[in-house]
C-alpha cells in the first residue's frame, strides 16, 4: 500500500474555481484501478494552539494499492487534463509519497 499527501498552494481568490475542478476530477480518480482513497481537503479551524492553518492550501490524501497503480494514475488522460485546468490557479505542489511502517 502507498500513501500520498499532496500540499497544493493556490491563488486564494480562485478557491471556487479550484473546488469546481476538483468536484469533476475526484470521482474520476476514485474510479481508477488501485485507488483506495482520494480526498481533497481544506483546513478546519479547531483553535488548537499548535494547529498550522493555511487558507490558500488544499491537502489531498491518497491511498493506492501499490506504486504501479499510482504511476498509472499519474499518466491517466484526466490527470493530464486536470494539470492543464489548474494552470494559473495553483502556485506550487509539494508531494510526500509514504509507505506504512511494517
Amino acid at each position: 500500500m502507498l500513501h500520498v499527501v499532496a500540499f497544493i498552494d493556490f491563488e486564494a481568490e480562485r478557491l471556487n474555481d479550484l473546488k469546481e475542478i476538483y468536484q469533476n476530477f475526484t470521482p474520476r480518480v476514485r474510479e481508477e484501478p488501485g485507488c483506495i482513497q482520494y480526498t481533497p481537503t481544506l483546513d478546519f479551524d479547531t483553535e488548537l494552539p499548535n494547529q498550522i492553518r493555511d487558507s490558500s492550501q488544499i491537502t489531498v490524501t491518497e491511498i493506492w494499492e501499490d506504486y504501479k497503480a499510482f504511476q498509472t494514475h499519474l499518466k491517466a488522460p484526466h490527470v493530464i487534463e486536470f494539470r492543464k485546468q489548474i494552470q494559473g490557479i495553483v502556485k506550487q505542489v509539494n508531494v510526500k509519497v509514504l509507505q506504512p511502517i511494517t
